[in-house]
């Protein structure tokens, strides 16, 4: 990649303060080149919680933060407003309830150039204090933590990216899915529409995050909700 690099991180959250405080701390920490810069825009989408009281406290010695309210209900909103306010010429996306390993950033970034691709999913692993030995693959896999390392690629909103120039054919998210609206599907449908353009997706295997999502979210009651929008 060129020097002086603008890569911009776009986070969105919604009523999650404890685990994104978590996963602010961890961005705080990872290496970024002396010769790229870096913006994290969060977008808050409507919290009640301490969110705006954190994102008011919180400083990031790595990177430029910004901060906007998005009140428009959905993932979604959220997404594309922090698109808009990107300018960066690489844009990554990251949830606001993972772990970024130290190297996250400069193996996405780095993936572009190496097989020149025009975006990139990273590898989400399951935090180990939330293993269980019934969590199979296929429950995984709605938890968002996937592995391509074998079979096609598809997009993931917990660790990807994408570059500015794939939103001249592709302007953003469907406000109709995800979060907040039928639940989920935002990011696969944004990753179809890019395939079908001709767009390239690479994974980067070696690009962690840690997914630690609420625990309640392996009571039989949170399977069957998931259900319930994996079917919608």
């Amino acid at each position: 990649m060129n020097s002086n690099l603008l890569v911009s991180l776009i986070l969105c959250t919604c009523n999650r303060v404890g685990s994104l405080r978590q996963t602010l701390t961890a961005l705080g920490t990872i290496r970024i080149p002396i010769d790229w810069r870096a913006e994290l825009i969060v977008v808050d989408n409507g919290s009640t919680d301490d969110t705006a009281a954190l994102l008011k406290q919180i400083r990031l010695p790595n990177m430029t933060l910004k901060t906007v309210l998005e009140p428009r209900t959905g993932k979604s909103h959220a997404l594309n407003t922090g698109m808009a306010l990107a300018e960066g010429e690489i844009m990554l996306f990251m949830d606001d309830d993972v772990i970024p390993m130290n190297d996250w950033m400069v193996k996405m970034v780095a993936a572009f150039s190496k097989t020149k691709c025009d975006a990139v999913v990273g590898k989400i692993e399951l935090a180990h204090h939330l293993h269980r030995p019934w969590l199979r693959t296929r429950y995984q896999a709605l938890l968002g933590v996937l592995d391509f390392s074998s079979g096609p690629v598809e997009l993931v909103g917990a660790s990807a990216g994408v570059r500015r120039s794939v939103l001249e054919k592709i302007p953003g998210y469907d406000p109709e899915l995800g979060p907040g609206a039928l639940g989920l599907g935002e990011d696969t449908l944004f990753g179809q529409q890019m395939e079908r353009a001709g767009f390239k997706l690479t994974f980067v295997a070696d690009a962690r995050v840690y997914h630690h999502p609420e625990v309640s979210r392996l009571t039989r009651w949170a399977w069957m909700g998931a259900a319930r929008n994996l079917g919608r």
